[in-house]
Parts: structure tokens; C-alpha cells; sequence
């Protein structure tokens, strides 16, 4: 029998398309489920993409108003335990106001955001911080910053991808190692094909085995209508099945050999290049001055070779020509 505790995550994304009458109806199949936290992602596109981007418009399609989120959140903040996931500072700004009755998730893309997950430890009773999409380096810097804090015993690092869909053996499950090592809570989102798949039912127990306290998994209406994110969706009654098992049944012998799962793959790549933000400045800068922080805007982009946030806190970075405002910070324009 399993005997740790795993709780389990509905992930509702952008499976909503946009439609604050779905969230309410995937908000109360969740409490008729067995899944024990729902999850809500909230952005406002023009902090995600730059207008010029064609995930702006795409994004923009999706995106839900505050004042939406507001009644959805106050619906359902006490009928069952909420994570709140913003995707810009802005939205962050917007969840404290929830800090209370909900519990936050950093998504990736704000993942090297230490004033942000600073203040997040200070105001949220539990911080979910997702580390997908970052070498082992990265994650390394991430960490020492964790331990700074009076408040690692509010935090869960979150690992796993999406690459529409992702497969097992593209995954670093020794990450989980690292994660435990260093004494911290983790677990597991799952990104495998739609469906009651033999992936997805094999990552439910495979995370159970790596003592995985949480597991997180997209959900949708209807997966034959094809809404965004169904690639990797499942429905309640699927997720109940699992649920059921891990919880009452014996693990499955699952033939995984995790000896060489460390590897950084191209398709995890290809996902950091995606939801990583990257570096526009913010107004006009000056050849060989000093550039922070403050002097920047973080956006996720299709531009290659940028600076993150990690770069600079690493070393300060001074540029090498004038720049003006709304310009991709190309590492080429440092030193």
C-alpha cells in the first residue's frame, strides 16, 4: 500500500476558453470529485506577451476580468481549499487580496522573481513555485534563495512540463531528489495525453513512489470539443479512478528506470524558451550605464538569446550601446 499522503490538484488552465460560466461549471465538478485543491491561473495578457507577439492575441482571447475572478474566487474560497496562480505582478497584486483562504502557485514564469516569492512567503500560508523549465544551475540559485527565508516550511516546489503532450521519459524525476535533499515538499504536474492513458495512470503511481505529497492534473468539460489544453486533460470521472487507486489499491509495477533521468531535453528547452520571461526596457538607457531590475519589463517572448532575471542576479550586467524603451535586452547588448 502507499502509505504517504498525496494530495491531488485540478488544474483548470485555460480550458475555460475564456467563459466565466465554464469556470463555475469545472468549479463544481471539482467539489463533486475526490481531488482535494482547485487551481485557477490569472493573467493580464499585456504583462505576458508584447502586443506585437502572436500569443498576445491569443492569450487576450482567454484572459478573465478581475472583477470575474472576484466573484468565482469568493463563490468557491470556502467550499473547497483554492491555489491561486498569477502570472504577472500585477495579478499577484490582485490574489493577496485572497491571502487568507487561498494558497498561491508561482507559475515558471515568475519562478526567478525573488521579490515576488519573498513577499509571497510572507503573506501566503503555502507557496507552490513551479521549476520547470530550468537547468539545474538555475534551480541551484533558486534554492539558496528559498533557504534565505524564515518560511520554507510553506513551500512546495512543483516539477513537470507541457509539450502538447509530454512524455514520461522527457522528464527529470531525480529532480525530485534534489528537492527532497534540500528538505522541501514537491510534486508532480502531469502533462500526458489526454484521457484515462497508461502515462497518465503510470505518472499518478510513479509520483506516489517518489513520495510526492501533491499531484496536479489539467481537467476540461468536454475533451471531444477540444478546448485549449485538452492535449492533456482528462475528466473528473477519469481523475476519480485514479484518485481511487492511489488511495485504496496497491502501486502498480511500474518498469521505470530513473537512473539517467537528469537529462535537460530538448523538449524542456523548447518550454523554457516559451514561459521563461525574458528582458524590454523599460524607458531609455544609456550605453555603459548599469541596468537593474527596475529598469526592465519581463515578458515571455519568441525572441532568442535574452536576459532573464537570473542573469542578473548573477552579476551586474552594464550595457554596451543606448537602447530605447520597449527594446529586447539581447545578452549580445551586455557586459
Amino acid at each position: 500500500m502507499i502509505k504517504k499522503k498525496i494530495y491531488f490538484i485540478s488544474e483548470i488552465a485555460s480550458s475555460h476558453t475564456g467563459k466565466t460560466q465554464d469556470v463555475f461549471k469545472l468549479s463544481k465538478l471539482h467539489l463533486k470529485s475526490k481531488s482535494n485543491y482547485l487551481k485557477y491561473q490569472i493573467f493580464k495578457t499585456k504583462y505576458l506577451y508584447p502586443k506585437k507577439e502572436i500569443n498576445f492575441k491569443k492569450f487576450k482571447k482567454f484572459e478573465i476580468s478581475y472583477s470575474n475572478w472576484l466573484k468565482i474566487i469568493n463563490r468557491f474560497k470556502k467550499k473547497t481549499k483554492l491555489i491561486l496562480e498569477p502570472f504577472d505582478a500585477e495579478s499577484y497584486s490582485f490574489c493577496k487580496k485572497f491571502r487568507e483562504h487561498v494558497s498561491l502557485k508561482i507559475s515558471t514564469s515568475e519562478s526567478d522573481n525573488f521579490e515576488l516569492i519573498n513577499d509571497a512567503l510572507k503573506n501566503f500560508k503555502k507557496v507552490f513555485l513551479n521549476l520547470s523549465g530550468f537547468k539545474e544551475k538555475e534551480i541551484d540559485l533558486i534554492l539558496s534563495n528559498l533557504k534565505k527565508t524564515k518560511h520554507t516550511n510553506k513551500i512546495v516546489l512543483m516539477y513537470g512540463f507541457q509539450s502538447y503532450p509530454s512524455k514520461l521519459k522527457k522528464m527529470r524525476f531525480n529532480l525530485f531528489k534534489k528537492f527532497q535533499n534540500n528538505k522541501f515538499l514537491y510534486g508532480y504536474a502531469d502533462h500526458s495525453i489526454y484521457g484515462l492513458s497508461n502515462e497518465f495512470i503510470s505518472s499518478a503511481f510513479l509520483a506516489a513512489n517518489l513520495k510526492c505529497s501533491y499531484y496536479e492534473k489539467h481537467v476540461c468539460l468536454d475533451i471531444k470539443k477540444k478546448p485549449i489544453d485538452y492535449i492533456s486533460s482528462v475528466h473528473f470521472s477519469d481523475l476519480d479512478k485514479i484518485i481511487n487507486k492511489i488511495k485504496y489499491k496497491k502501486p502498480l509495477n511500474i518498469n521505470f528506470n530513473l537512473k539517467n533521468k537528469n537529462i535537460f531535453s530538448v523538449e524542456e528547452k523548447k518550454y523554457a524558451d516559451e514561459m521563461h520571461k525574458k528582458a524590454f526596457t523599460k524607458y531609455k538607457l544609456k550605453k555603459n550605464s548599469m541596468i537593474g531590475i527596475k529598469d526592465l519589463v519581463f515578458l515571455r517572448s519568441k525572441e532568442k538569446g535574452g536576459v532573464k532575471r537570473l542573469d542578473m542576479y548573477k552579476q551586474n550586467l552594464f550595457l554596451k550601446k543606448d537602447l530605447e524603451p520597449n527594446k529586447f535586452l539581447k545578452k549580445s547588448y551586455v557586459n
